[in-house]
């Protein structure tokens, strides 16, 4: 079986790691899209597309340019020559090919996997995302009109179906990464940064076409249709033999291999989309979960007072000076292996085996404070739910359909964070609102935000 440098040239790869990458990248996408736009083979000869390099060399200010081996190229060599050197590079490396016009005139290509390669580069990045409602769209489609015999439509549904289960799979690895990169330098003095960090996550990596696939009803549109469908190509032995005729080749060269091939392949598929539910719950579960944490931090950072060392001197200060015994009841010193206060590790504990024990019910009725206390606590506890930010937007609405957030009531701590918890809730199916930023800065008591607008959400 070959290898991909059986395909490719051993330093394909060298052009995208060399001190002029920069230079080389940008030469094969004007190729690229020249090519794209070309009708007729006499526009891209070599001769042409050395012009066209050296009228991008002539565009810019100043261009060092090194040989084969890294070594500079004089300063005296023409912009013309510079782009001899470069397409001659190309060439060598194979990202591109000559073919022979005749008449002395020689066309440049693209080699296949080039264009694929850069097609890769660009999606990369413009930092694309992968519409998963498309997809399965697109699945759907090739699903319900699959012809009998149309083993080429049939590899590319199993083919988008492995895009986007591996998109989505990529995606919940991910945001850990995201959320680790925004929590490794927060701090105190940096929550603004922390602040746009999560906003543009939100926004660009996470939301868009992960939110819409949870949203829409494409996926519970379509998901039971595809699944029919090819639950009919499995108990179609006509079917499942024309796709396996026309799949016979050299890497199957027997009907009972090809067989093979396009029952295991049909049934990859079924299993794919009858787990995409639990990938979908997995992924919000794990967003959600890093959310919680980053809610913390951004909680902690605002709310702490002082460094350890105060924290712990005016402990103990309080306790010395105390006349009262009692007082060290409220004191235990723990072994915090001298963590740093800036520290986001969470020391693990061991799971205690505790056995179940009969609880014996009082007869006596209970004491009222207690009771008032407890609601107070499950009150505080539920003051961040989605439930009491909904409350709360409701009145910051007061009847009107939108309200720009800098002009709502942010004196108290509870103020700001409730604006966080907001902001980031409105992406949510429960959330009675939208967000939209502003794309400007907001200043209110001497913090500052990117500020947005909150509106009533419209339920179709």
């Amino acid at each position: 079986m070959a290898t991909l440098f059986d395909i490719v040239n051993k330093q394909y790869f060298n052009v995208l790691a060399a001190k002029n990458k920069e230079l080389y990248l940008e030469c094969l996408f004007l190729l690229q899209d020249h090519l794209d736009q070309m009708t007729s083979e006499k526009t891209n000869t070599k001769q042409k597309v050395i012009e066209m390099i050296a009228d991008l060399l002539d565009s810019k200010i100043e261009t060092s340019m090194f040989d084969d081996e890294d070594e500079l190229i004089p300063e005296n060599s023409t912009n013309k020559d510079k782009a001899a050197f470069i397409l001659n590079l190309l060439i060598k490396r194979q990202w591109l090919y000559m073919e022979d016009l005749g008449d002395y005139q020689v066309a440049i290509h693209l080699y296949t996997h080039s264009v694929k390669v850069l097609r890769v580069l660009r999606e990369i990045e413009a930092n694309e995302q992968t519409e998963y409602t498309g997809l399965i769209s697109v699945i759907h489609a090739m699903v319900t009109r699959l012809s009998k015999d149309d083993i080429g439509q049939f590899e590319q549904m199993y083919k988008r179906t492995d895009e986007l289960v591996s998109n989505l799979k990529t995606l919940r690895s991910n945001i850990y990464m995201q959320y680790s990169n925004m929590l490794k330098s927060a701090s105190k003095d940096k929550l603004m940064e922390l602040f746009d960090s999560l906003i543009k996550y939100k926004q660009a990596f996470f939301d868009k076409a992960f939110y819409n696939l949870m949203t829409k009803d494409t996926l519970k549109k379509y998901k039971l249709d595809i699944l029919n469908g090819l639950k009919r190509i499995i108990d179609d032995d006509e079917t499942i033999d024309r796709l396996a005729q026309a799949r016979i080749n050299d890497k199957f060269p027997t009907i009972e291999d090809a067989r093979e091939f396009v029952i295991s392949k049909t049934y990859d598929v079924i299993e794919a989309f009858e787990n995409i539910d639990r990938l979908n719950q997995s992924i919000s579960e794990k967003a959600e979960m890093y959310l919680n944490v980053t809610i913390s931090k951004i909680r902690y950072l605002l709310n702490r007072s002082g460094d350890f060392e105060g924290t712990f001197n005016r402990m103990f200060e309080r306790v010395l000076s105390s006349d009262h015994q009692k007082t060290f009841g409220f004191v235990r010193l723990t072994d915090t292996r001298n963590l740093d206060h800036d520290s986001l590790y969470v020391e693990r504990r061991a799971a205690e085996r505790i056995a179940p024990v009969r609880i014996a019910l009082s007869q006596k009725p209970l004491d009222q404070a207690m009771v008032d206390k407890a609601m107070q606590d499950l009150k505080k506890n539920q003051r961040y739910s989605i439930r009491t930010i909904n409350h709360d937007v409701l009145q910051l609405l007061n009847g009107k359909d939108q309200v720009i957030a800098s002009e709502t009531p942010l004196e108290t701590y509870d103020d700001y964070v409730r604006l966080i918890l907001i902001y980031l809730y409105s992406r949510n199916d429960e959330a009675i609102y939208t967000s939209e930023p502003l794309g400007i800065k907001a200043t209110v008591n001497k913090v500052s935000f990117s500020d947005f607008v909150i509106k009533r959400r419209k339920r179709k």
